[in-house]
């Protein structure tokens, strides 16, 4: 059993990895990315489709704008999270998300949670 403390750390753990996008506060699509059955989730035909739905030009590549539009982002402020998120994400280095680094991305992402 962990002390008040430790529980205190833990808590601040599990907020931090989910608040993906550093607003002191847990949105909509966070919640539903941390409650998620994650085994259920991995399938690249659900991947697909989640990857599609930010895709929304149909490019096969996830660009900042597409990053911003996803997570309900507006202000010039919300560059920074969608740059840091591309920049973390993007191993090929073309500015975008592919699928293949999408697909790594919530490996990690989930495998955190």
């Amino acid at each position: 059993m962990m002390d008040e403390e430790e529980a205190k750390k833990e808590v601040n753990r599990i907020f931090t990895t989910i608040d993906v996008n550093n607003t002191g506060a847990i949105d909509f699509t966070e919640f539903c990315l941390a409650t998620i059955n994650h085994k259920k989730l991995l399938t690249t035909e659900k991947l697909t489709a989640m990857f599609k739905m930010m895709d929304t030009d149909n490019s096969g590549t996830i660009s900042r704008s597409e990053v911003k539009t996803f997570f309900s982002m507006s202000n010039t402020a919300d560059d920074k999270f969608a740059c840091e998120l591309i920049d973390e994400v993007d191993e090929n280095g073309d500015g975008e998300i592919s699928f293949a680094e999408f697909k790594g991305m919530m490996d990690k992402f989930l495998n955190k949670i």
